[in-house]
Formats: structure tokens, sequence, C-alpha cells
């Protein structure tokens, strides 16, 4: 089985087990990651970053990782107007990148940046 079936797999496994339907521990599928993976949720409006203008998605980093607000991110480049700055995409809270296009066209009103934030138990 793959790396990403077994996350699915143990994944769906774990949270039957979290909530007491099934019997056993916990299984880290990615032992050797670090930090352990966290329960995150974008549910405000403001989480959601959506592209000014049509162009290319540069990211600067990879999703999971925890950014603060403001950081830079990534940057959106257009080339039908190569005299524009790039334009610099900054996290609009605290919180772990959950979603972004990768180095892709996106079309301006595309949703290009998702920050979302740890849900508490």
């Amino acid at each position: 089985m793959n790396r990403g079936l077994q996350h699915i797999y143990h994944g769906i496994l774990n949270v039957l087990r979290h909530y007491l339907l099934l019997p056993g521990d916990i299984v880290r599928v990615a032992a050797d990651r670090d930090p352990p993976p966290q329960l995150v949720a974008a549910v405000e409006l403001g989480n959601y970053v959506p592209a000014p203008f049509s162009g290319v998605f540069e990211p600067r980093f990879t999703p999971g990782r925890a950014v603060n607000e403001g950081e830079l991110v990534a940057h959106l480049y257009d080339f039908e107007q190569v005299s524009r700055a790039r334009f610099e995409v900054r996290a609009p809270r605290d919180g772990y990148i959950l979603l972004q296009p990768f180095r892709a066209p996106t079309k301006k009103g595309d949703t290009m940046l998702v920050v979302a934030q740890e849900v508490a138990d």
C-alpha cells in the first residue's frame, strides 16, 4: 500500500479510535515526521485569499507549514503585464497553510491561499 493510502486508511481508523468506536492505540504512519499532524479548520472568510489578477502562483512553502500573520508565503506573477511587479502573497493570519496552487496558472478571483487555525479539543 502506498504512503498516501496508508494515511487515508490509518487516518480513518485513528478517528474511530479517538472517539472510542474502535479499540486500540492511535497509529502514526509517518512516525519520523515532526511535528505530528494537527487538526485544523478554515471556517472564516478571512482564512481565504483570492487572486487579485490572473497569473502564475509561486509558493514559498508546502501545505502544512505554520505561518505568521503578514508572513510572505508566495508570489503571483502577471505575465500579460510584464511591467507589473510580482505580487507578494502574505498570510492573512497565524495558522497553517491548508491549500494553495502548486506553481500553477491562477485565475482572478480563484482562491490562491487558505490559512487554517488549529482546532482545540
